[in-house]
């Protein structure tokens, strides 16, 4: 089975509108149990995000809480889309920096993903006697095309959109055991 980010995406992430204000988004947070909230416009369209820390530095420099969120929005904000494969997504993660991504379509904010539903995966795989190879019809486990390179920060890590195919064995598999039934204790 090919497994892409649409199948793990959690389809109503925690965001806020750009015009809130700080106080309106630590609400948000709190109430969310969130690290990060993604700031997006009427339309739906990502503008970037705003980790605590940002949160955190305004309460600090004293910035009064009705200033807008977009006052403290980050910009440059890692993305995904709905259709790219799992595995793809594994170097990102590993690296231990990223913690979620926002899945967006058309510029649309339509999910996040983040790195405890990839571990969620991987337990799941591991309960039904398979890894991460049978999800992407490659081995992954010990590439160095999945592993971030330390002295390689200007290259471009490879895709691995078009290697995975159907593997008919995991495919047998997930028709024997229901997801919820996978998931079912990871809740």
């Amino acid at each position: 089975m090919y497994m892409v980010v649409r199948d793990l995406m959690t389809n109503s992430p925690a965001k806020i509108h750009f015009e809130q204000s700080i106080d309106e988004a630590i609400k948000v947070m709190m109430t969310h149990c969130v690290p990060e909230l993604f700031v997006v416009d009427s339309g739906n369209f990502l503008r970037g995000a705003v980790p605590e820390v940002e949160i955190l530095k305004a309460e600090l420099n004293g910035v009064d809480g009705n200033a807008s969120i977009d006052t403290i929005t980050s910009r440059s904000i890692a993305t995904v889309t709905p259709d790219e494969p799992v595995t793809a997504l594994f170097p990102r993660f590993r690296t231990g920096y990223c913690r979620q991504l926002a899945v967006t379509e058309n510029g649309k904010l339509i999910g996040q993903i983040q790195r405890r539903d990839v571990i969620r995966l991987m337990h799941a795989l591991r309960r039904l006697d398979l890894s991460v190879n049978d999800i992407s019809g490659t081995d992954i486990s010990n590439s160095e095309s999945s592993m971030p390179q330390k002295d390689s920060a200007n290259q471009q890590q490879p895709s691995m959109k078009n290697s995975a195919v159907p593997n008919p064995n995991f495919v047998k598999k997930m028709k024997d055991q229901s997801k919820s039934n996978l998931f079912s204790d990871m809740k």
